[in-house]
């Protein structure tokens, strides 16, 4: 048994978030799971990988976690590692984009709607985040039909 698959049979079902890293040390990937077990022993497994996570774990030789109370905890923490660190071996999270929210602003007499992708403590509920600006979109057209 490898020393991963050692690592991996002892994490908990719990969220959180893995580093993967090389023998240097170097952050190759980071990831969040709802249940870490689960999610990062798929890694492990000899096929179905796609080959640019199958090259990357050819590199693989350590394994950090941060447990989290939450899947949207782990989500916030994720985003702002990589933002950090800049893996090789993350692509979608490197730039600046960041995921959507839906801002509600109830100090206006009628409630105003509108699609930010800062959460700020300023007041307003946020809804999210949302991955897909393109769906929260849609929902925003549903809201402003419903309400003129």
């Amino acid at each position: 048994m490898s020393d991963l698959t050692k690592l991996v049979r002892d994490l908990p079902e719990q969220p959180g978030v893995y580093l993967w890293k090389d023998e240097k040390g170097t952050i190759l990937y980071i990831g969040k799971a709802k249940m870490l077990r689960r999610r990062v022993g798929s890694y492990l497994r000899k096929q179905g990988l796609y080959r640019r996570t199958w090259e990357m774990m050819q590199k693989a030789r350590d394994l950090e976690i941060i447990i989290t109370n939450t899947d949207r905890e782990a989500l916030v923490l994720e985003q702002t590692l990589i933002k950090k660190h800049q893996p090789r071996y993350n692509i979608a999270l490197k730039d600046d984009r960041r995921n959507a929210w839906l801002r509600v602003n109830r100090e206006d007499t009628i409630p105003t709607f509108e699609i930010t992708r800062d959460a700020e403590k300023d007041g307003a509920s946020y809804f999210g985040p949302y991955g897909s600006t393109k769906r929260l979109e849609r929902f925003m057209d549903t809201i402003r039909k419903l309400i003129p």
